[in-house]
């Protein structure tokens, strides 16, 4: 834990309050969005699990990187939960386009949502390992360990958030 308060006693009150700020009010907007849009409780705990474990996930893995690997935590891993929030923007909010688009149609259910959300998952992990191996192989040191933990922890973030759905969303 020693990263993380000495990155948190580095940073000025601006900081810590805009980024406590940032990340509060995103969780909040998708919340009340899914709230206000669709109004089934199903998918917002599914959101709300969703971004809690992927910030869960991310402090675990910048831990881990910390003690297992020896691996010291810079400011540029601070761009490690934007791009993980992304993602889990990103794959959430084709499931959702979805909901929206067809849970009036007459042969709509939840069924069909899982096999669609599934069929993205597949889609946005081949597309997330195709970004981030291309990335990495221009790197070297600190960013090399960045582009490769925030990958792996993306593509993760997309089957977590599949799993979640499976049992959440029946």
């Amino acid at each position: 834990m020693d990263i993380f308060t000495s990155l948190w006693n580095n940073w000025s009150m601006y900081e810590k309050l805009s980024l406590t700020g940032i990340f509060v009010g995103m969780f909040l907007v998708i919340l009340i969005a899914t709230q206000v849009l669709t109004q089934n409780k199903k998918l917002i705990l599914w959101f709300s699990l969703s971004l809690l474990s992927s910030a869960l996930l991310t402090t675990l893995a910048l831990w881990l990187l910390n003690i297992i690997f020896d691996i010291t935590i810079t400011s540029l891993f601070l761009f490690t939960p934007f791009v993980i929030l992304c993602v889990n923007i990103l794959s959430l909010g084709s499931s959702f386009g979805y909901y929206m688009r067809y849970f009036k149609s007459k042969g709509f259910n939840l069924i069909s949502l899982q096999k669609e959300f599934l069929r993205d998952s597949f889609q946005l992990s081949i597309f997330l390992l195709l970004l981030f191996s291309s990335l990495s192989v221009f790197l070297s040191s600190t960013y090399l360990t960045f582009i490769l933990a925030t990958g792996t922890i993306s593509i993760l973030m997309v089957w977590i958030n599949y799993a979640l759905m499976y049992r959440i969303v029946r």
